[in-house]
């Protein structure tokens, strides 16, 4: 049965890759983070268990910003089902703008 854990808005250090999950991917039966912002692009990470976490600005993948039209959603990164990860998700922006425009939703 999957069980929803609260939206988090995770607060990022700029430049720094951070991890923003909770649950090892064997364990999240769902994970959807949203780029809320309409500035500012994100880059995500998956690190396999026992990976290694990125250091550089340009590893990953690009979360893009959202756009200033309704519903002002940027890029969404979904896992459910047999599409999850092994491991744990890292963020990294380098922007400067605000760094709690992440929204995070894991399910057990």
């Amino acid at each position: 049965m999957f069980v929803p854990i609260a939206t988090t808005h995770p607060s990022i250090p700029n430049e720094t890759w951070t991890k923003i999950t909770t649950k090892k991917g064997d364990a999240r039966k769902f994970l959807h983070v949203i780029n809320e912002d309409t500035n500012n692009a994100w880059r995500l990470a998956l690190v396999g268990n026992g990976g290694t976490v990125p250091t550089l600005s340009t590893q990953g993948f690009p979360l893009s910003a959202s756009s200033s039209t309704s519903p002002r959603l940027g890029s969404i990164y979904e896992e459910h089902g047999d599409k999850r990860s092994s491991g744990d998700v890292y963020a990294y922006q380098d922007s400067g703008g605000p760094l709690t425009t992440l929204a995070v939703t894991e399910g057990q």
